[in-house]
């Protein structure tokens, strides 16, 4: 059991046995208790699908939901890659998330989303980064005189 486990179990274990200590206020302290148990639980799961896994996170039981953002580009959801599963079928799929759902096509499909991917930012020029871009009359030109030196190297 990880260290994160074990505080989230402690606690739950602590909101359960609070209502001795403040029982005028017990169901405040022990709702706020438990939405930051699920809190920790949420970002540990999160954390670790960032750093040890392969970077899907799994939300097929309705927990671990995506921020809901909005494109800046298209006005629209954004867009998530994400593990779909029906019945036999598992694949991978783009779907939109917002309003607290998946959808494609204007249909909500929750119940087969499983898993997703949190998107990579596009592409930005650093300072330091070089542009390469293909020139095929210097690559030819490139290719035949490393050829022709190794030829001649060799005789």
């Amino acid at each position: 059991m990880t260290a994160i486990n074990e505080q989230v179990k402690e606690l739950r274990e602590y909101a359960d046995s609070i209502l001795d200590v403040f029982a005028e206020d017990i169901d405040v302290l022990r709702g706020t208790f438990e939405e930051a148990a699920d809190t920790i639980e949420a970002l540990s799961a999160k954390l670790a699908a960032a750093q040890y896994g392969d970077g899907w996170i799994y939300c097929g039981d309705g927990k671990n939901l995506p921020e809901e953002k909005i494109n800046p580009v298209t006005g629209d959801f954004f867009e998530y890659q994400v593990t779909f599963q029906n019945e036999d079928i598992t694949d991978i799929r783009h779907y939109k998330f917002g309003d607290g759902h998946w959808w494609n096509c204007g249909e909500k499909m929750d119940p087969y989303v499983i898993a997703y991917l949190i998107p990579l930012s596009a592409y930005a020029e650093h300072k330091g980064h070089r542009k390469v871009t293909p020139d095929s009359a210097n690559a030819r030109s490139r290719w035949k005189d490393n050829l022709m030196n190794r030829f001649t190297q060799v005789l």
